[in-house]
């Protein structure tokens, strides 16, 4: 069972299993972890600004059709971060920096992301 962000924190970065596998392969791989609907759902009761992911999108496998996680979060307001490699991160507090790219008529980018730990 994952654990859940404590109440209060505005910005989550999920590591999966998407860190050592999925995300390591060269190719889409054919199941990897993701958001449901519901998840998505939870994380804009609780006010979540931003949700990042280990993988190159937040959807779960088997919603990538619809792209259902990413309406409902776009249209909440809440920014979404993926491919974070974070397969040699710990668990912790951290602070994020996120540097993206501007591209004219894009509605989103590549970015560097940096985390740092608190003293």
């Amino acid at each position: 069972m994952p654990r859940l962000p404590a109440a209060g924190h505005t910005r989550v970065l999920l590591k999966t299993s998407n860190s050592a596998g999925a995300l390591k392969e060269t190719e889409r791989a054919p199941q990897w972890v993701g958001l449901s609907p519901k998840a998505a759902d939870w994380l804009i009761e609780h006010r979540v600004e931003l949700i990042g992911i280990d993988y190159l999108t937040i959807e779960s496998h088997h919603r990538t059709d619809t792209w259902d996680v990413h309406h409902s979060l776009l249209g909440a307001g809440v920014l979404i971060l993926e491919n974070a490699d974070l397969d040699e991160v710990p668990g912790g507090t951290y602070d994020l920096t996120c540097l993206p790219t501007k591209l004219v008529g894009a509605d989103g980018s590549f970015a560097r992301a940096i985390l740092s730990t608190r003293d």
